[in-house]
């Protein structure tokens, strides 16, 4: 899974917030990608990284906390099974930091991942 921004991403000009989330599907080895907006790209990009490459599976839930050019991983089960709103805040309360973007699965994207044994996370 790959998350990127592009070169124009975060230039204070509207348009300028775009980033993709790309895959590569194990079960049909195709590609499939997303754009968004909002401020989880422009802010990946301030935290010093034009792109997280995120490999293998994780044995249990995590979840990445990148800042200031750092990146730890960091244990997700108090939030698994959480809708997308609730994880937000309890992650922001966890890292101290109430302005903190994340992008979340949800309940939804859990249960496929449980389902399929080959799911990143």
């Amino acid at each position: 899974m790959i998350f990127a921004t592009g070169v124009t991403t975060g230039i204070p000009l509207p348009g300028m917030n775009r980033y993709c989330v790309a895959a590569k599907s194990p079960l049909t080895n195709t590609f499939g990608e997303s754009y968004a907006g909002g401020f989880f790209g422009p802010e990946l990009k301030f935290a010093g990284f034009d792109a997280v490459v995120i490999e293998g599976k994780a044995e249990e839930p995590v979840y990445l906390w990148i800042h200031d050019g750092e990146v730890e991983i960091k244990k997700a089960t108090h939030v698994w099974g959480q809708k997308t709103k609730e994880a937000t805040e309890t992650i922001r309360r966890e890292v101290k930091d109430l302005r903190a973007r994340v992008a979340a699965i949800g309940p939804a994207g859990e249960s496929w991942c449980v389902l399929q044994t080959y799911c990143t996370i």
